[in-house]
């Protein structure tokens, strides 16, 4: 595993990168209507993938999972639990290790060994997919028609998170107030799973009503 600060300066790196597309795509076709471009930036689901319970977990949601003494832990770990039945399949971009790793080293304090073997414990448990690299043509194809969105003022990295969740059509799970509030506006599908925030309660009822009505 990279040190922490290799990891910190890969992140940097790619948010900067992110970022700079954020501000060039900004530009393209503002007067376009909002809903279409969220339209056009959804994958078109094959056969299969109208099977495939898609979820896209936000860092936050992530690093709640890991870490037993996070804030967030145990109605994190809840909503892990209550999705389980359904088999969903998660999405996990690089981008999402890469920030999840770093704030549990640099921040939480938590060894580097000791996190890595929290990560390869967690992908044992579930079904998941990610990319291993972060290319700059891949933004651009997945998010051109998105940028028309005001979601492209959002921090690079929750702007990677949720055009990735609407590109996939999947759904989001985050810890993060803000960002739900900001994403919500413009993708219903994604879930604040937490009740230790005062300006808004957990999600979790919402998630598992929705989940059996698409079933």
């Amino acid at each position: 595993m990279a040190t922490v600060e290799e990891l910190q300066e890969q992140i940097n790196a790619l948010l900067k990168q992110i970022q700079s597309l954020q501000e060039a795509l900004a530009e393209v076709d503002k007067d376009k209507n909002i809903k279409e471009g969220v339209n056009n930036l959804k994958k078109q689901p094959s056969d299969s993938d109208k099977l495939e319970m898609r979820i896209v977990p936000d860092s936050s949601w992530l690093i709640a999972i890991l870490d037993e003494k996070d804030t967030h832990h145990i109605p994190a770990a809840s909503s892990l639990g209550a999705i389980f039945p359904y088999k969903p399949v998660f999405y996990i971009p690089a981008l999402v290790y890469l920030e999840t790793i770093s704030r549990l080293i640099r921040v939480n304090k938590i060894p580097v060994k000791k996190c890595e073997n929290k990560i390869e414990r967690f992908l044992t448990k579930i079904n998941y997919k990610h990319s291993q690299s972060l290319e700059i043509s891949e933004i651009l194809k997945k998010y051109k028609t998105f940028s028309r969105v005001k979601i492209s003022k959002l921090h690079p990295l929750d702007f990677y998170i949720a055009t990735e969740g609407v590109f996939l059509g999947a759904k989001i799970l985050t810890c993060d107030v803000k960002m739900y509030y900001y994403v919500k506006k413009y993708y219903k599908n994604i879930y604040f799973l937490t009740d230790k925030v005062k300006e808004k309660g957990s999600d979790l009822a919402n998630l598992i009503k929705n989940i059996q009505i698409s079933k």
